[in-house]
């Protein structure tokens, strides 16, 4: 999917998507515009711990505990 501005997603996250619906574990109801969710979410994540508020707040392991807690609300929300 291309924005307005041009910016294009990788492929291969709207595969990984769409093989969630093919096998049941995401509603197809849910699956339109789930990559950009995902993406924002990510990215948002990585720009607060790389240049924001949590640089240099926690340790790595603190870092990895954190992103897997996002990375589980994202794949609830979509759901």
């Amino acid at each position: 999917m291309r924005t307005r501005s041009g910016f294009r997603l990788r492929p291969s996250s709207h595969y990984a998507l769409d093989e969630t619906v093919d096998t049941g574990a995401l509603a197809r109801t849910r699956r339109r515009n789930a990559e950009w969710v995902c993406w924002s979410a990510v990215h948002g994540f990585a720009d607060l711990a790389t240049s924001g508020p949590l640089r240099g707040m926690m340790d790595a392991d603190g870092l990895d505990e954190f992103s897997a807690q996002l990375v589980a609300g994202v794949v609830k929300g979509i759901r």
